[in-house]
């Protein structure tokens, strides 16, 4: 077998890395997490036959920094819950508790994959030691970093659970007068920045000035502004709203904690690469803060990552006017429109075809209208070169153009009707309104160009411009057309071949369609605006015909609710209006809701019938809480610190997972919860079931599913091995309890009182089934020859020799091969092979691998 010169140099720097302790009586194997651990954790993991050498992976621990003081701090992780840091007298009780450990013999020893229960890190002024809480056929044990074995301790496992539950209290909510200041209600970006970092400021100083042992104690935390230009951080505004008639706004705030030492609760807001406008790539400290502001103060309430910025900015869409209009598409309905356009219309230029009345995200009213000073005119409207202003309060704030360039010759002019309303959508999901122009045509069909609306009154480009994109839709004349879209692609355009019509998506390619597509107004709106009100009895529609044919709707509806991913009907034979929608057309409908007695928070549908075709039209609904959260709970091994489940929400918008306990039916347990991810959970608690069975998750209070009890280790299969010396490779003979897939084995060979991996590995055509008690034989091949003949051996020596002279004493793990620095090339080549040799003295252990209905086990034999 052969290998690269890159991967056998890789493996060969690992095969002569050995453990500095001594083999102790047990037998129990010693060694640097750096080799066999590594290996050893990639053989548990590995689902395919391994036939090749896996280079070894990097140690989980990394080497402390000689300045940093570690005797301070320890760090905690069960299951998938994420680390904590903890404080010097935490970290003295578990150093305290781990000395108490009683080693185990661990010949024989089976674990189970999937098995690991707690993993433990203790940092000491010594160094720093790892366990990790196993299942194995002797029950619950602990491991180290060198496979040494220890009894359960359920002191130790009690002692960390505690100490986790601990370490993930966190600070989220921050509302008091340490970190508010006074000033004026900020209304511009430049002050919402302003008065976000006067507040954090202020909570930075609290920081400073507390007495406290915190794992998010400051010692060095500073704001920094910096210039874009310079390419540092700079303090952003994202967004305002009102809430419960209180104004908030959320801004990233860029600090510098470089005098808060390494690993401290700053760590997790650094921001890894992001470019400015500038175009200079940076790397820095965000803390996302959101804040009110009340009777002339403004107050830091919440604060978290740039990732968490979505969250924090919830709810701050929809600014209610004066009027109570909730989005762009009520305040278009106002029975008054036409006549509040008339009268906030501020004219400008000396032509202007299309004025406009809005509404913002913010709830503000904002003119959009296509001008020009120069035209011709025509029969069908003015010719000219276009452009779009916006007004806000009468005032005019932006302009753009509309029109394009003829690939670099200079503009061209469109014709453009006399009078014509814009559409205005939501495309891109901002709650801001969006809208399409013509800018040209061809005998097909006419390009469009979509443009979005911003608070401020800037409007700027979503589709590209000629030569650079835009939309296309053949068939279509209109000079504002609504476009389609779906759940996955913001907007349809349509193209024409010898075969017909074909949608494409917003990038031109190609895409499917329903043959009808129906969804409410609101419906790709942000969850806060998206909800019809519980006065509200009138939901409107668009459905489109995406067929060549003329369809009309049915006279009749039904209305069905989701209830845990379910459709559920709650209103049927309702009536409509019919109405006839052309091909590839829309026709806006409303429809009655007023039978929906019972309302829930959740999301409706709609159900027409369309010539034999049936449309479903979500929308939501404000109402009473409805469960819409399935939850699927893991076996809990009996006897472990943590279990897991995972939930399934099928709400608008994210179920906060708030309280969960476990239920015989007459007592409860409550359980305390992490999460580990999106969807899934870690529990710990004081006390659970002690027998095997079946019991009851309940989550939230309503929200329940069956969890499993269940005691493995009488189902672990063991494994027996025998093994003999043939020539340079190891017969090895396997002997398992149960039918099994032999998965690898790692050999590691006693090296005068130190253990070491060596390059015995199954060779060639390894793959194999292991029958019930009886025996299988194995050729571990050493393939150390074939290295050998992959690199340079001496450009090697010549390596390890100058590692050696830049250290001030002899590397003590080439020592242990009789290495250092008077060792001459050919001593040095004589010794490795040596070392790597099969020998029918010397003692090995074999990590074995395999699956059993599965489940993957490891099985640690020694000769």
């Amino acid at each position: 077998m052969r290998h690269t010169k890159r991967a056998a140099a890789m493996i060969f720097a690992a095969l002569i890395a050995f453990s500095s302790c001594a083999l102790k009586e047990e037998k129990k194997l010693e060694k640097k997490s750096e080799t066999a651990a590594s290996q050893t954790e990639t053989t548990t993991k590995t689902e395919a036959p391994v036939e090749t050498v896996t280079e070894p992976d990097q140690p989980d621990e990394p080497e402390p920094d000689e300045e940093e003081d570690i005797g301070d701090r320890a760090s905690l992780s069960m299951g998938y819950i994420q680390s904590g840091e903890i404080n010097e007298t935490q970290t003295a009780e578990l150093i305290k508790a781990a000395k108490t450990l009683k080693p185990l013999e661990s010949s024989g020893l089976t674990l189970i994959d999937g098995g690991d229960d707690l993993k433990l890190n203790i940092f000491t002024e010594d160094g720093s030691e790892s366990y990790t809480r196993q299942l194995s056929d002797k029950g619950w044990v602990l491991i180290d970093t060198r496979l040494n074995c220890y009894e359960d301790s359920p002191e130790l496992s009690a002692l960390a659970s505690k100490i986790i539950a601990g370490s993930r209290e966190t600070v989220t909510s921050l509302d008091g007068d340490h970190y508010s200041i006074e000033c004026e209600e900020p209304t511009t970006e430049a002050e919402y920045v302003s008065a976000a970092v006067k507040c954090c400021e202020a909570w930075f100083t609290s920081l400073q000035s507390e007495d406290t042992e915190e794992y998010y104690r400051n010692n060095g935390f500073k704001i920094t502004e910096v210039e874009e230009e310079s390419g540092h951080q700079k303090c952003n505004y994202l967004s305002c709203g009102m809430v419960d008639g209180v104004k908030e706004f959320v801004v990233e705030i860029c600090f510098n904690a470089e005098d808060c030492g390494d690993n401290t609760f700053y760590d997790d807001y650094y921001q890894e690469g992001r470019y400015t406008e500038a175009g200079t790539f940076w790397s820095g400290n965000y803390i996302c803060g959101r804040f009110k502001w009340q009777d002339g103060k403004c107050t830091l309430t919440k604060i978290g990552t740039r990732d968490e910025s979505s969250s924090l900015q919830s709810g701050l869409n929809g600014i209610p006017d004066k009027d109570g209009y909730r989005n762009f598409f009520e305040f278009a309905r106002r029975s008054d429109y036409k006549k509040a356009v008339e009268e906030s219309f501020v004219p400008y230029g000396r032509c202007t075809v299309s004025a406009n009345l809005t509404q913002t995200e913010d709830g503000k009213p904002i003119n959009v209208d296509i001008y020009t000073n120069a035209y011709e005119e025509t029969k069908d409207g003015f010719n000219a070169i276009w452009d779009e202003r916006a007004y806000i309060n009468g005032e005019a704030t932006y302009s753009t153009g509309l029109y394009f360039t003829d690939n670099g010759t200079g503009h061209m002019p469109d014709t453009l009707p006399k009078q014509f309303d814009l559409t205005f959508d939501n495309y891109d999901g901002d709650a801001n309104p969006d809208f399409c122009c013509r800018y040209d045509s061809d005998s097909e069909g006419t390009y469009y160009v979509l443009e979005s609306v911003q608070t401020d009154g800037r409007i700027f480009n979503l589709s590209g411009r000629a030569f650079e994109g835009g939309i296309y839709i053949a068939g279509c004349t209109e000079p504002s057309p609504r476009l389609q879209r779906t759940a996955n692609i913001p907007y349809i355009g349509w193209k024409k071949d010898a075969s017909g019509y074909y949608p494409t998506d917003n990038n031109g390619t190609p895409t499917d369609l329903p043959d009808l597509n129906m969804y409410s107004d609101r419906f790709f709106l942000p969850d806060d605006l998206k909800l019809y009100s519980k006065d509200e009895d009138t939901v409107t529609c668009f459905l489109w015909n995406n067929t060549d044919s003329e369809v009309t709707t049915d006279t009749t509806y039904s209305i069905e609710m989701s209830e845990n991913g379910k459709w559920k009907t709650v209103a049927k034979d309702l009536s409509c209006k019919s109405e006839k929608i052309k091909p590839r057309g829309y026709a806006e409908v409303s429809y009655d809701i007023s039978s929906v007695k019972d309302r829930y928070n959740t999301v409706y549908r709609i159900v027409q019938k369309c010539g034999g075709r049936e449309a479903c039209g979500s929308f939501w609904l404000e109402g009473k809480e409805v469960v819409n959260i399935r939850v699927k709970a893991e076996p809990y091994l009996l006897g472990a610190a943590s279990g897991s489940f995972s939930v399934e929400d099928n709400g608008f918008s994210e179920t906060k997972i708030e309280s969960a306990y476990i239920t015989d039916g007459s007592t409860e347990y409550p359980l305390t919860i992490f999460p580990s991810d999106d969807t899934g959970f870690t529990f710990t608690a004081e006390k659970l079931p002690e027998k095997a069975g079946k019991y009851k998750l309940v989550v939230n209070g309503s929200a329940q599913c069956s969890i499993a009890f269940k005691d493995m280790t009488d189902d672990i299969p063991g494994m027996k091995a025998e093994h003999k010396i043939d020539g340079e490779n190891i017969k090895l003979s396997l002997t398992c309890s149960a039918d099994a897939e032999l998965i690898n084995v790692v050999t590691f060979k006693d090296q005068g009182g130190r253990w070491s991996s060596v390059p015995f590995l199954p060779g060639d055509g390894a793959e194999s089934y292991l029958k019930k008690n009886k025996k299988f034989g194995v050729t571990l091949q050493n393939f150390f020859d074939d290295y050998l003949e992959e690199f340079d051996l001496r450009d090697l020596y010549e390596e390890h020799m100058e590692e050696l002279d830049d250290d001030e004493e002899t590397d003590e793990e080439l020592a242990a091969l009789g290495i250092d620095r008077d060792t001459s090339f050919e001593e040095f080549e004589e010794k490795l092979t040596k070392a790597f040799s099969a020998d029918p003295e010397a003692d090995y252990l074999f990590v074995i691998s395999y699956v059993v209905n599965d489940v993957k086990y490891q099985t640690y034999v020694f000769s």
